[in-house]
């Protein structure tokens, strides 16, 4: 297991397995478009072994990006929901699935530019019920940002503080 990549998104300290490259890329195409929610398992085990993401995270509560009911349906589930099920379960910490939900569809963000991808996601957040105090966002993978930091805007309008973000794998990201 390699260590962890870590890099910030604004603030916020944005931890992942590594880049969006082979084989952890492979994986989460398996995992998203390939009908594989079984890779959710192994991919949250790899990511709960490093000790610097069990350390990062301790004492958080983890809220999975949203899917749009649309996209859930389709799909049949949430990668992210996953992630964070077998991620909280490694850790033993809470996951709130619920507190933050999609308002509006959204085109992929895999076929965007990346001001494409900042518009597409203004407004497509919004808290659902009460949000935990301390949480970490939990995503497949960031490209370049926009998705992660629309949720955190969301959750922090909704009275909570987002201190990481955890992924299998991030693409752009200044590393620290």
């Amino acid at each position: 297991m390699l260590p962890p990549r870590v890099a910030r998104l604004g603030s916020v300290t944005l931890l992942s397995a590594g880049s969006y490259a082979p084989p952890l890329s492979t994986a989460v195409q398996r995992l998203k478009y390939q009908g594989r929610p079984d890779v959710a398992t192994p991919l949250a085990r790899w990511l709960a072994g490093s000790p610097v993401v069990a350390t990062a995270l301790r004492g958080l509560s983890l809220v999975p990006v949203p899917l749009h009911s649309s996209r859930l349906a389709e799909r049949g589930y949430n990668q992210s929901s996953l992630l964070a099920a077998q991620l909280g379960r490694a850790l033993g910490l809470h996951v709130r699935a619920n507190c933050l939900q999609r308002v509006r569809a959204t085109p992929a963000q895999a076929k965007s530019s990346a001001a494409e991808r900042a518009q597409n996601v203004v407004g497509a957040f919004a808290a659902s019920g009460p949000a935990p105090t301390c949480v970490a966002l939990v995503d497949d993978v960031v490209t370049t940002g926009a998705t992660a930091l629309a949720c955190m805007a969301a959750l922090e309008r909704a009275g909570s503080k987002v201190s990481a973000i955890v992924t299998v794998c991030a693409t752009t990201m200044r590393d620290c």
